[in-house]
């Protein structure tokens, strides 16, 4: 998961199965920096990463549970 803005590229790293990171990688200086820890590994699978316009905000989806139904129908034609 990445977002770019004008200024770097935000993105997340599941560094073990209890933890993951969102980090910072500077166009200008040509460095990441660590901006949030969070417990739990990050799903490969969703997307989402988001930055506000006046960079203030970041959000990031995670969904903790999939599912499907299925469904049996009698005198399909």
């Amino acid at each position: 998961m990445w977002a770019v803005e004008r200024d770097g590229i935000y993105f997340a790293v599941a560094e073990s199965t209890a933890r993951s990171i969102i980090k910072f990688f500077s166009f200008s200086t040509k460095t990441e920096k660590t901006i949030a820890e969070i417990n739990g590994n990050l799903p490969i699978s969703v997307s989402g990463l988001t930055i506000s316009q006046d960079g203030k905000w970041l959000l990031l989806p995670q969904i903790f549970q999939r599912g499907s139904d299925l469904m049996m129908i009698e005198n399909f034609r």
